[in-house]
């Protein structure tokens, strides 16, 4: 499973959930699933690329950045079309 760094990362930077919903230019719905990591209906499952692109500019750092992998998944994260050159 994957878990998005959104609220660490924005809290680092001194960002309220409100203030990086109004950078991203997201809907805060989608914005309050990411920071929260849920679904409409349980755990967060799916992750909306350009969303995480905006969220990910928003704060500064590379879409990447943004994803860990839950305790216990033995592989890293690889997004084709997010890893760096």
């Amino acid at each position: 499973m994957v878990r998005i760094r959104l609220k660490e990362l924005a809290e680092e930077r001194g960002l309220n959930i409100s203030q990086v919903q109004r950078l991203a230019s997201l809907d805060m719905g989608m914005v309050r699933r990411y920071w929260y990591n849920e679904g409409r209906n349980g755990p967060l499952t799916e992750v909306n690329l350009i969303a995480l692109t905006k969220l990910a500019q928003a704060l500064g750092v590379r879409a990447e950045e943004l994803l860990e992998s839950e305790p216990g998944d033995a592989e890293g994260i690889t997004i084709p079309g997010l890893v760096a050159a």
